[in-house]
């Protein structure tokens, strides 16, 4: 009804008037409605984006800020400008030497989970290591790191894998915010003789970050899929 009131005013609006109507949910507005509107749709801000953001900021703050710093709170924003400009704060409030940011205390600050914990896991699954999976899995509990993050690092890692495998240009491209060290690294494990499992093994952890909002020990669906994915 509210949505049929509007109707008259927006056929004929008064001239020194713009209506701006903003939505998530385009389904619900009246069709009469979007036919009287034009219509500019906005996209998220991919990873890339938020981290250029960040980068943005540092620089405007004389603060160095390491490349898979901006990563991670790029990673951590989850597709919001304005959470990710909140977490590098949060970040710099925390740090003795505000002036330098590291992956290391942006895990620290933001209770991320370790890079050394992903990396440790995603060996595990390529040499079907179950104990040191399931070691890892235990050590992440233990530092109440949050497991559908530790699962969203990984899928990362491994798509970043498969490109590399598969598309090295545009692997090239997303990887800019990793070190030297971590690409050489995913490079050596790209050629891992498991590493024609990577589509099979991202499908499994995909399933399972499904999962994890409804499972009653946030682990347990994580576990059973390296049971799994080890053989």
């Amino acid at each position: 009804d509210a949505f049929n009131a509007l109707l008259k005013t927006l056929e004929e609006p008064p001239a020194h008037v713009i209506f701006i109507l903003a939505t998530t949910e385009l389904h619900k507005v009246l069709e009469t409605i979007i036919s009287r509107c034009q219509t500019l749709a906005f996209q998220t801000p991919s990873l890339a984006d938020l981290q250029i953001f960040l980068e943005r900021i540092a620089r405007a703050e004389k603060i160095e800020l390491e490349a898979e710093a901006a990563e991670l709170l790029a990673l951590l924003a989850d597709g919001s400008f304005r959470d990710a400009a909140g977490k590098l704060q949060q970040v710099l409030s925390s740090t003795a030497d505000p002036g330098t940011v590291t992956r290391e205390e942006v895990e620290q600050v933001t209770g991320a989970p370790a890079a050394v914990l992903v990396d440790n896991f995603l060996v595990a699954i390529l040499d079907r290591d179950l104990p040191v999976g399931l070691e890892t899995l235990a050590t992440l509990v233990k530092n109440n790191g949050d497991v559908r993050l530790f699962v969203k690092l990984t899928l990362k890692r491994l798509r970043l894998m498969l490109l590399i495998k598969l598309a090295p240009a545009l692997a090239r491209d997303l990887s800019t915010g990793l070190s030297k060290e971590a690409r050489s690294q995913l490079e050596t494990w790209s050629h891992h003789p498991r590493a024609n499992l990577l589509p099979q093994i991202l499908k499994e952890l995909l399933a399972v970050y499904d999962e994890l909002g409804r499972a009653y020990l946030p682990q347990l669906p994580l576990e059973l899929c390296l049971i799994k994915l080890t053989g």
